[in-house]
């Protein structure tokens, strides 16, 4: 039995077990992927544990599942699936792979979950049936009561709907044996304490050769074959930290610093009467969120906030005894600027708080010169291998991301390893433990001195590599040429012909200029990596330069500036520059300089000539407002 139920055992009192009726329906209509379609269900509880199990039409049954549970009309907030479905309305509960969470937003609509602190789940899969168990008393469900349960299938990383079940609008219904569940706010006394604190652990950060990043729950045979493991502590059990803890390996607890999961109403200060944490620079009165994680950006600089963080770091030391702190979520001080000295006075009172506890960012490095020697590690997430949330694949980082990360690595993050001991952590994400460009990241990481780790982008899987990274003296100078930054046109596309060569005066990590001539539209059915090309963020004059194939007709050029949650980063400051046609076709030719500007769309036009080449240049710290190093370009037409 898995430790992490003991808790929750000890409050159940001669509960019965329960079977519900097996739940079935048709096949659907249409065809779905095999694994995918759904045609049986069923519920049962057995000495306090909660058993559901899901039936598909042939094949192996897919990882892309949810399962809701509808604890009753009185229970809110409540969450409407997006298929439609009848019985997918008035949702509380979900179990998504390890973790179970409860609804938090008061949009049915919106996707907002809170992870049940403590609550695990055990998945597996036999052939055509998955088999979901979990301890059933601290779901919440009303004892001697009834509920309906709701599942559904999708397409990889939970994009699209393949079936659900119940799927007409009949009721999955299930009576919840009775037991002695918690009251509301109750607190219970846990039969497993966290061993003692380790004064030496900052010591012992220092000396690691190996460290995984896990947020599922279990595995502590193989987290115990590294030195170090970052973990989250609501799916761990305190028994799994004792284990490795006692074994000498060091236990970092996660903790998001720049983002909350929770939409929390708090001191209802906030914009949409939300808590006075969150950032609304759109000004829509509603929370600035990230979509991709179904968080909300953080205001270091808010006190609510950083009682509320503090608060957080301080239970997780208590509940369970973690060695220090993984921060995640720094950049949003990257993002917000005006809140990058309250993240580094935020980072130091949590040292001050915790002056034995091991302290790791995640990415955040331009924070290095102002901390110090206040954080003992850094962790270089996707620094060669990431996830493409888009396309939903697995990429390989472009070499203008090889080249950041090395600039980062010789300007902050080495001086850092020299002078205070910094130890630096690589985290990157492939698709399996053999996946053949796992060598590259070992090798890129062993040549500048990083500890690596390679997982799955939801951090719950296990890889058990055998590899051994090398070093290459090729890691140490630049990857990417100008040559190489060049994108030739293959056909007429905005305007511009076929032959066109677009050269940048660079490309920040990971862009291509290829976005700005790809004659996509709906540049938000892209991902960031492909939606808009951006400069280096350095304070210089940045371009892009259109070379034609001989010469081509034009009467002006229109500039969409990039766009990021929902706002445009026009530069301020630029000017258009064009080649005529003649004697003079070396010349440039000034045709435009705009001051102040505010709008996400430039139109530049001019009187009618043929010219051999174009260009646009950012003037220096000409760009957005808050970004103003920065060139960011989401498209360019030429005007014929």
């Amino acid at each position: 039995m898995k430790p992490t139920f003991l808790l929750f055992l000890a409050l159940l009192c001669a509960t019965v077990s329960a079977q519900a009726q097996p739940f079935t329906q048709p096949a659907a209509a249409t065809t779905a992927p095999e694994g995918t379609g759904l045609i049986a269900a069923n519920a049962a509880v057995a000495n306090g544990i909660l058993t559901l199990s899901l039936k598909s039409k042939g094949g192996e049954f897919t990882a892309w599942t949810h399962v809701f549970i509808d604890v009753g009309p009185a229970a809110k907030p409540s969450y409407n699936h997006t298929s439609g479905k009848p019985a997918g309305n008035g949702l509380e509960i979900l179990l998504e792979g390890s973790q179970a969470y409860r609804f938090n937003s008061d949009d049915p609509h919106v996707w907002s979950w809170t992870p049940l602190a403590g609550v695990t789940v055990e998945r597996t899969v036999t052939g055509d049936t998955l088999t979901l168990k979990t301890a059933l008393a601290p779901l919440g469900l009303p004892s001697g009561g009834t509920v309906k349960i709701f599942a559904a299938t999708y397409t990889e990383n939970y994009a699209d709907t393949l079936d659900t079940i119940p799927r007409d609008t009949r009721s999955w219904t299930f009576t919840v044996p009775k037991y002695n569940a918690p009251l509301p706010g109750a607190k219970t006394t846990s039969a497993v304490t966290p061993l003692p604190a380790r004064t030496d652990a900052r010591t012992a950060f220092k000396k690691i050769q190996s460290y995984s990043c896990f947020y599922g729950p279990g595995r502590t045979t193989d987290l115990l074959t590294r030195d170090a493991a970052i973990i989250e502590t609501r799916a761990q059990s305190v028994a799994e930290v004792n284990a490795l803890r006692a074994a000498g390996r060091l236990a970092i607890g996660y903790i998001s610093i720049g983002e909350d999961s929770e939409l929390r109403t708090g001191d209802t200060k906030g914009p949409g009467g939300y808590d006075s944490a969150y950032f609304d620079r759109n000004a829509d009165n509603l929370p600035d969120k990230n979509e991709t994680w179904n968080s909300y950006f953080a205001n270091a600089a808010s006190p609510a906030w950083r009682a509320h963080f503090l608060a957080r770091a301080d239970e997780i030391i208590k509940s369970h005894g973690v060695d220090g702190f993984f921060l995640d979520t720094v950049e949003t001080s990257l993002s917000y600027r005006d809140s990058f000295p309250a993240m580094v006075s935020l980072i130091r009172e949590l040292r001050a708080r915790h002056p034995a506890a091991v302290i790791v960012l995640n990415r955040g490095w331009d924070l290095l010169p102002d901390l110090g020697a206040t954080p003992d590690g850094i962790m270089f997430e996707s620094f060669t291998l990431s996830y493409d949330f888009a396309e939903k694949r697995y990429v390989t980082m472009r070499p203008s991301a090889w080249d950041h990360g090395l600039e980062v690595w010789q300007t902050l993050i080495h001086p850092a390893q020299k002078k205070h001991g910094l130890v630096a952590l690589a985290l990157d994400y492939a698709p399996a433990a053999d996946s053949p460009e796992i060598a590259l990241a070992y090798d890129r990481a062993a040549t500048l001195g990083m500890i690596p780790c390679v997982t799955s982008i939801m951090l719950d899987a296990f890889y058990d590599i055998a590899y051994q990274g090398r070093t290459d003296a090729r890691w140490l100078s630049p990857a990417e040429t100008a040559d190489t930054r060049i994108v030739t046109l293959d056909t007429e596309r905005n305007g511009f012909p076929a032959g066109t060569r677009v050269t940048p005066s660079s490309n920040y990590a990971d862009y291509t200029v290829a976005a700005v001539i790809d004659g996509v539209a709906d540049k938000d059915s892209l991902g960031w990596r492909d939606r808009a090309w951006a400069s280096t963020e350095s304070r210089t004059e940045h371009s892009l330069e259109f070379t034609f194939p001989p010469v081509a007709s034009a009467t002006g050029v229109t500039i969409d500036w990039a766009r990021d949650n929902g706002r445009a980063f026009p530069a301020r400051a630029f000017r258009v520059e064009v080649r005529p046609a003649g004697p003079d076709a070396t010349a440039w030719t000034r045709i435009a300089q705009v001051k102040d500007n505010t709008v996400g769309r430039s139109l530049i036009t001019f009187d009618p000539a043929t010219i051999t080449a174009l260009r646009i240049v950012q003037s220096v710290a000409g760009g957005a407002s808050d970004r103003p190093n920065l060139m960011w370009v989401q498209q360019v037409s030429l005007v014929r």
